[in-house]
């Protein structure tokens, strides 16, 4: 990093140890280090993932339109005495939260598990409605949607078409929304924003 990088850099860095971020600032994050993480293969895999998608947000490649066409390739079927689909690899628990506190820990900074928490909530909010183009086929295009279930949060894909089945791609679990809604679905963009030091959910502008 040049000596402006390393400026930008420590500043975001801060703004997670010190509890100091909302959405905004890990969206930032995302853009500012996916071009420093290509030289790392096979490493930092989701924030790569989420940081190409945050900057093209209907994407025509990348970990989560390969698990969309491998689901439909195989039809939706499961492994045997699993609830898992063939082909598809979400993003495990604690997978995400691993690879920011390697990062941060590379770095030079020790991140609390609440943080890292918070930026997978974040990271959930952003991500939400982006579209990933299945093929040339018009209208068939993939979304990444946000539901709510009563352990906490899940980051559901969605191929397209009305025969397509939602598959949870991430789970954060945890109270975050006291808000029901119908059949889990939340049906507008929320926002993450910081309120009196802690992190509270917009939904239409109201906290929920």
């Amino acid at each position: 990093m040049d000596e402006k990088a390393q400026q930008i850099f420590e500043r975001l860095c801060n703004k997670v140890v010190n509890g100091e971020f909302d959405e905004d600032d890990i969206y930032e994050f995302y853009i500012f280090i996916r071009s420093y993480l290509k030289s790392f293969k096979g490493k930092y895999k989701w924030i790569r993932e989420w940081g190409d998608l945050i900057a093209h947000r209907e994407r025509n490649e990348g970990a989560v339109l390969r698990n969309m066409k491998n689901a439909i390739s195989n039809g939706y079927a499961v492994i045997e005495g699993t609830n898992q689909i063939k082909g598809y690899h979400g993003m495990e628990e604690g997978e995400l939260e691993k690879e920011f506190s390697d990062l941060f820990r590379e770095a030079g900074y020790a991140v609390s598990v609440q943080a890292l928490k918070e930026i997978k909530l974040c990271t959930f909010s952003i991500a939400n409605f982006s579209r990933y183009k299945i093929s040339d086929k018009p209208g068939r295009t993939g979304q990444v949607r946000l539901v709510q279930t009563q352990s906490g949060l899940a980051l559901c894909s969605h191929a397209g078409e009305r025969d397509d089945f939602y598959i949870g791609l991430s789970i954060l679990k945890g109270n975050y929304i006291d808000k029901d809604f119908p059949c889990g679905f939340i049906d507008k963009p929320i926002e993450v924003r910081r309120k009196n030091k802690e992190l509270v959910i917009l939904y239409d502008g109201d906290e929920v």
